[in-house]
C-alpha cells in the first residue's frame, strides 16, 4: 500500500500493487485503536493485483493510519510446473538440476537438493531458504525462463547420493510465515515438524530427508501433493506441497511407509511462505492543507472539492430539544426531553474573483453533502472543528467595485453519511463535455481506470 497526498483536491491517494485479487477493506484512524472506513472502502475491488482510492476525509495536519484487509477466493499461488529429479551416486558433482518450462518473470523457483557427504553450495542468484545440514532449499525470484544451474558440494566423495530437484510458483512475491526443521533416527518414516501460522492461502513446503534408500511412494502428509519422490543410491529425499487456505497451524506428520531400515538419520523441514502484502498492511501519510485553512468538499463530487476563506461566521446554534407541559390540577408542569440539535450557522466564504465565485455558487448550487474540512490549528477565525453539512440558502454580494464577493450559505450539520456512499470526480457529462463521441473517449481513455482518474469540473454537472 502507497499513500501520497494530492492537493489538486485535497486528497491521500491510497494505491494497492501486489495483492490478490477480490475485494479490499480500507480502514483511517489516528491512534490505531478506533478505526472508520474510508469512504469507497468498504469493498474496493482489486483487479490484477491492484486497486486505488481517494480520502478526502482525512485528519488535516496529523499522522493518519491507513489499513487494508484483503477478501479473496482466489488461490495466491499456482504451480508452474516441476521439473525431473536429478541423481548422482556421487556427490563430487557437478549436479545439473533440470528446469520446467513457461517460467514468467516473478515466479518463483525452488530447488530442494540433498548429499549423502558434503554441504550443497547455493547456486548463483538464488538464496538459501531451508538447511537442514545434508539437505538444503533454494529460492530464486526469475526474471525469465531461467538457466539450468549446475549445483556442487563441498567436501564431497566419490560414493554418496547427490539429489535435486527444481519446482516453479506464480504468484505474489513472498514473506516467510515460518520455517522450522526436525532431525531425528527412524526405521520406516521421516517426521516433519509443525509449524504456527497467521495468514491465509499461505503457501507451504514440505520435505525430508533420509540417510538410507526405499522402494515405492511414500505416503504424505495430509493434504499435501507429491512434488517429487527420489528414494536414491543411498539416501533418499521427498517433497510435497500445499496451499494452506485457512489460517490454522499445520500439525506435525510425516512421510511414512519406508522400507525399515533401524536408526537411520532424517532431516525434515517444513516452510510456510505467505503473500507478502496481500492479506494486510498498515502505513501512515499526514496531509498537510499547506497554508489552506479550510476545505469545502462534496460528498458524492468531489470534482467540486475546494480551498475557501472565511471571512466571517455567526454564532453556532445548537436548539435544545424539550416539550413542557401543564398537567390539569398541578402547579408544576412536566418536562419531557431529548439530546440537544445539531449546530447550524451562518458562514461567509470569499471569493476574490467573479470566476471564483462562479465556481464556488455552481458547487453549492448541487445540493449535495458537504464536508467542512477546518484545519485543527485553533484559529479563532475559523469553525471550532470538521464537520458534514447541507447547504440551505445562499446570498452573493459584490464589495464595492471591485471583483470580490462576499458568499455568505446557512449551513446545518448533519450525520456523517456511510461510508458506502462514495462519490466519483467526474460525470457523464463530463464524458460529453469532454470527448463527444465513443471513439474518441476510447483514444484517450483506454480503460475504465483511465476514464475514472479524469477530473471533471462544476460546468459538468448535467443538473446544473
Amino acid at each position: 500500500m502507497t499513500l501520497t497526498y494530492l492537493d489538486d483536491l485535497g486528497r491521500v491517494r491510497i494505491e494497492l500493487s501486489g495483492v490478490l485479487d477480490g475485494f479490499a477493506l480500507i480502514e483511517r484512524s489516528t491512534n490505531q485503536i478506533y478505526w472508520e472506513t474510508v469512504r469507497g472502502g468498504a469493498a474496493l475491488p482489486v483487479v490484477g493485483g491492484a486497486a486505488t482510492l481517494y480520502d478526502y476525509e482525512f485528519a488535516a495536519n496529523t499522522e493518519n493510519f491507513y489499513r487494508v484487509s484483503i477478501t479473496s477466493d482466489a488461490s495466491a499461488y499456482e504451480l508452474v510446473g516441476v521439473g525431473s529429479a536429478a541423481t548422482s551416486a556421487s556427490t563430487t558433482g557437478p549436479l545439473l538440476v533440470p528446469m520446467p518450462g513457461g517460467v514468467q518473470a516473478g515466479d518463483l523457483v525452488f530447488i530442494y537438493a540433498s548429499a549423502e557427504i558434503g554441504t550443497v553450495n547455493q547456486p548463483a542468484g538464488y538464496s538459501t531458504v531451508v538447511d537442514t545440514g545434508h539437505s538444503k532449499v533454494f529460492l530464486l525470484g526469475a526474471s525469465g525462463q531461467p538457466p539450468a544451474p549446475q549445483l556442487t558440494v563441498t567436501g564431497g566423495a566419490s560414493n554418496g547420493s547427490f539429489i535435486a530437484q527444481a519446482a516453479v510458483w506464480r504468484g505474489p512475491f513472498p514473506s516467510f510465515e515460518g520455517i522450522d526443521t526436525r532431525t531425528a533416527s527412524d526405521a520406516s518414516r521421516i517426521l516433519t515438524p509443525g509449524l504456527e501460522i497467521s495468514t491465509p492461502r499461505c503457501l507451504v513446503l514440505l520435505g525430508g530427508w533420509r540417510n538410507g534408500t526405499w522402494s515405492g511412494s511414500p505416503t504424505l502428509p495430509p493434504g499435501s501433493t507429491l512434488l517429487g519422490n527420489a528414494p536414491g543410491s543411498q539416501s533418499g529425499q521427498v517433497w510435497s506441497w500445499l496451499e494452506q487456505e485457512a489460517a490454522s497451524n499445520i500439525g506435525a506428520s510425516q512421510f511414512g511407509g519406508l522400507n525399515p531400515m533401524i536408526g537411520a538419520a532424517t532431516e525434515a523441514f517444513v516452510v510456510a511462505i505467505a503473500p507478502a502484502g496481500s492479506t494486510s498492511d498498515t502505513q501512515s501519510i499526514t496531509p498537510a492543507l499547506g497554508g489552506c485553512e479550510i476545505w469545502l468538499k462534496s460528498v458524492r463530487f468531489p470534482s467540486l472539492n475546494q480551498a475557501v476563506t472565511i471571512a466571517d461566521y455567526s454564532p453556532l446554534s445548537q436548539p435544545g430539544r424539550v416539550g413542557v407541559f401543564n398537567v390539569e390540577g398541578r402547579s408544576f408542569p412536566v418536562g419531557v426531553t431529548d439530546v440537544a440539535g445539531a449546530y447550524s450557522a451562518e458562514i461567509t466564504l470569499v471569493a476574490d474573483t467573479a470566476e471564483q465565485a462562479r465556481k464556488l455558487s455552481l458547487s453549492l448550487a448541487v445540493g449535495d453533502l458537504f464536508y467542512l474540512q477546518v484545519s485543527p490549528d485553533g484559529n479563532p477565525q475559523l469553525p471550532p472543528r470538521s464537520m458534514y453539512v447541507v447547504v440551505s440558502d445562499t446570498n452573493i454580494a459584490r464589495l464595492g467595485v471591485e471583483e470580490k464577493r462576499h458568499i455568505t450559505v446557512s449551513v446545518q450539520e448533519v450525520a456523517q453519511p456511510a461510508p458506502q456512499l462514495a462519490g466519483a470526480t467526474l460525470t457523464w457529462g463530463t464524458v460529453l463535455d469532454r470527448y463527444g463521441r465513443w471513439p474518441q473517449l476510447m483514444n484517450a481513455e483506454p480503460s475504465w481506470t483511465d476514464l475514472l482518474a479524469v477530473v471533471g469540473s462544476p460546468e459538468d454537472l448535467v443538473v446544473i
